[in-house]
């Protein structure tokens, strides 16, 4: 049987968990059945964080340069990689991409389109509903929800058929565990003091994120007197924005920034809690459940998509709100002191750490890579044949 020739639409490969779990995907799909293709739309080329792991992919790769929906020469461009490549299927990842990356696809002659929806843009505007009618009703023919919220999500307010929907969740890598000693050649190197409770986040900075909370968090924790040191990540103007909040709650002496870092293996082991204060629109969260798989406490909020994935009191804590909410629009001091009174118990209870560790980790299990392509995999073929 001929290859199947699949088309992957993305806007860069920055840092993301759309980006991460693209790579994830073509470095395990069943070359022998499947020519993967990859074209950027709106990257920065080489500067991307992602950009050389894709290129050992020995894959064609391109990065088209889309300015707005009425660029023709882009689309021109597009068309022809189509034609080269005798595209089978379009799959087209995140935001506006959904849209045009499949519909740019069905105008260039794709038979078969999909779309990976990773977050719960909440859109009411006239022009964004019709073209959601558009894109899921009739250009679209599967679309991968990452998780049931996500599901729901399009069903309800995207007017989606769940019968098109196919729920498949992100993957997580199995864990590289380190050593006593090379955890502590790794403080060292960074700075993070060796006997502070550390507390982390991997996220790339975003107004959605909730960093201000997390910050809130650790002053509150300085103030109960924990010895608490925290670990972030970003690129210059992340750091920026990073710093800043720092400066406002007067942190700069607990908090220690690094640059983004391809291979997290070195940086969760550091931990001893993941914080995860996001406030909405988080499709999955998969930094929580790489964190997870080393067997890290993650404390969050009841928000969004969270509770999928954490039981509170079994595999993590969700101290706030005591009811789930969709979004978060509470006030944000409340919400911090929770969090940080939650950190509080793990740092003091090692009873309650060690079962959610173990927990956790139990849980980070089932989200494997493997079962994450087959199912990719399993719709392609489904839609081909």
């Amino acid at each position: 049987m001929k290859k199947i020739n699949v088309l992957h639409i993305i806007g860069s490969l920055q840092v993301g968990g759309a980006e991460k779990s693209l790579l994830l995907l073509l470095q395990n799909i069943d070359r022998a059945q499947f020519n993967p293709v990859v074209v950027t739309m709106y990257s920065d080329d080489m500067n991307d964080f992602f950009y050389d792991d894709f290129r050992k992919l020995n894959i064609p790769l391109y990065h088209l340069h889309l300015k707005s929906w009425r660029d023709v020469a882009t689309f021109r461009e597009l068309r022809k990689i189509i034609q080269r490549h005798h595209i089978d299927i379009a799959h087209s990842h995140y935001g506006l991409l959904e849209f045009f990356g499949t519909l740019f696809a069905r105008l260039a002659g794709v038979r078969h389109c999909v779309y990976t929806k990773h977050n719960l843009r909440i859109k009411t505007d006239l022009p964004f509903q019709l073209g959601r009618i558009l894109l899921n009703r009739f250009l679209a023919e599967r679309i991968f929800s990452i998780s049931r919220t996500v599901t729901e999500h399009l069903v309800k307010t995207e007017f989606a058929r769940s019968n098109c929907i196919r729920l498949v969740y992100n993957p997580v890598e199995n864990p590289v565990l380190l050593n006593t000693r090379q955890i502590t050649a790794l403080k060292h190197e960074w700075q993070i003091p060796e006997k502070s409770f550390i507390i982390g986040n991997t996220s790339r900075f975003d107004p959605f994120k909730g960093f201000d909370i997390f910050y809130l968090t650790l002053k509150y924790l300085q103030e109960m007197g924990i010895l608490a040191h925290a670990v972030v990540m970003g690129n210059a103007t992340n750091q920026t924005e990073h710093r800043r909040i720092i400066a406002e709650n007067n942190l700069q002496n607990f908090v220690t920034i690094l640059p983004f870092q391809k291979d997290l293996s070195r940086v969760y082991p550091l931990l001893d809690c993941y914080l995860f204060p996001s406030i909405h629109t988080e499709g999955f969260g998969i930094a929580l459940l790489e964190a997870m798989s080393y067997g890290l406490p993650v404390v969050g909020l009841n928000i969004g998509v969270i509770s999928e994935i954490i039981h509170n009191r079994h595999n993590g804590l969700l101290p706030f709100p005591a009811n789930w909410e969709k979004t978060f629009g509470g006030d944000k001091a409340t919400a911090a002191k929770a969090l940080a009174q939650a950190i509080a118990e793990l740092h003091t209870d090692p009873e309650l750490y060690r079962k959610i560790s173990n927990n956790a980790k139990v849980t980070a299990e089932k989200y494997s890579v493997a079962n994450f392509v087959n199912k990719l995999e399993a719709v392609y073929l489904e839609l081909v044949r």
